[in-house]
């Protein structure tokens, strides 16, 4: 009896004596050799990529949870780079998570380290410079701060990338003409004269006087002028009725040819610039006005103005009469409908005469009037 109460005693006070440091807790070690780290993704031939879709998810890479075996906080990290042996990687995500999404804008940041862009007139070797590749590797570890003897790291991964190229629709910036030379400007920016663009050619028609001038690639900007010397420097040909203005230190555009009105084409592509004469005249003729259905003394309309028509005309009240563009060739008539057709605000004296080939009727009192035509309002008045 003595015995049992003895061995009682004892199993008591080692079962007390465990207890007695509460602090104590057992003591797992983590092995993160247990399990590889592999992507899930089954990966796209080719990601495609535009300013405008930057905000998307290009991709959302999936890797296999690490299984340690015992419960452990785990952190994973996703790398990518231009090189393929992953040097100079960055960062692009840390989480607890077993996936993580890469934006279109993330990608566009490594297009841009490769070169890349949406320019369709820019190529490297006379090739296309849109596409390239960008590497990609998961990182697992234990705890928030890894180190090489308890992480793991993913096969690395390649994606190819293309920078959608912008469509060539033609369209280009405009040029602005502000100077003495072309006197519907004058030198300031309250009516400038702007040089529409498509496929890299700039036009315009114009009034020019023998005075001087200058172009400019933004609006209201004078640092943004482009003088007769830039175009020598760039290797253009330019129109002999142009030379340099040497009076100034701004070395200018001076105008020595006929004051008139011209057709102004600036081209980009063959470095030209170059001036047409463009002050031809429109005419009307029929039985309306005094002019008849011949071409013998048609009513001249000049040009006054770059697109801007005016004349005198006699007005009977009966007949009918059209207006041309081209003296002497009836294919070049424009009856009332082609004017309404366009928009034009027409003089209410005068009406679609129904005649067949609907000329334009006058309908008011008989005389003389001002017939003016107007293709940048789209006007055809009578004073």
């Amino acid at each position: 009896m003595k015995k049992l109460i003895y061995v009682l005693f004892i199993g008591a006070f080692i079962t007390f004596s465990a207890c007695e440091d509460e602090n104590i807790s057992p003591e797992f070690m983590v092995d993160i050799n247990a399990d590889s780290l592999m992507f899930q993704n089954d990966f796209q031939s080719t990601y495609y990529l535009s300013d405008q879709t930057e905000d998307n998810v290009a991709e959302r890479f999936v890797w296999n949870e690490l299984d340690l075996g015992v419960a452990t906080n785990l952190t994973y990290e996703l790398y990518a780079s231009v090189n393929e042996d992953m040097s100079a990687s960055v960062n692009v995500a840390t989480t607890a998570n077993n996936n993580a999404a890469v934006t279109v804008a993330q990608m566009l940041v490594f297009a841009d380290s490769l070169g890349l862009d949406d320019d369709p007139t820019t190529t490297v070797n006379d090739e296309p410079n849109n596409t390239g590749t960008v590497y990609f590797r998961a990182r697992g570890f234990v705890g928030t701060q890894g180190t090489t003897e308890n992480e793991k790291w993913t096969n690395t991964a390649s994606l190819e990338i293309e920078v959608i190229e912008k469509v060539n629709d033609g369209a280009c910036p405009s040029l602005w003409a502000v100077g003495d030379g072309v006197p519907a400007a004058g030198w300031n920016w309250n009516s400038p004269i702007e040089l529409t663009c498509e496929n890299n050619v700039y036009s315009v028609r114009v009034e020019l006087v023998n005075d001087i001038f200058r172009f400019f690639e933004n609006e209201g900007d004078w640092d943004s002028g482009l003088n007769y010397q830039y175009f020598v420097d760039q290797g253009y040909t330019i129109d002999e009725n142009f030379e340099l203005n040497a009076d100034d230190a701004d070395n200018n555009f001076r105008f020595v040819g006929t004051p008139g009105i011209y057709e102004l084409i600036i081209d980009e592509g063959n470095k030209t610039i170059t001036l047409t004469d463009a002050s031809g005249s429109y005419f009307l003729v029929g039985d309306g006005t005094q002019a008849g259905w011949n071409w013998d003394n048609p009513v001249e309309l000049v040009q006054e103005a770059p697109y801007i028509y005016s004349g005198s005309v006699t007005l009977s009240g009966t007949g009918a009469f059209r207006v041309f563009t081209e003296e002497g060739n009836w294919d070049s008539g424009r009856n009332y409908p082609y004017y309404n057709d366009e928009g034009y605000t027409i003089n209410s004296d005068l009406t679609n005469a129904e005649d067949g080939d609907s000329n334009f009727s006058f309908t008011g009192a008989a005389g003389t009037y001002t017939f003016r035509l107007d293709e940048v309002n789209k006007t055809i008045e009578l004073e």
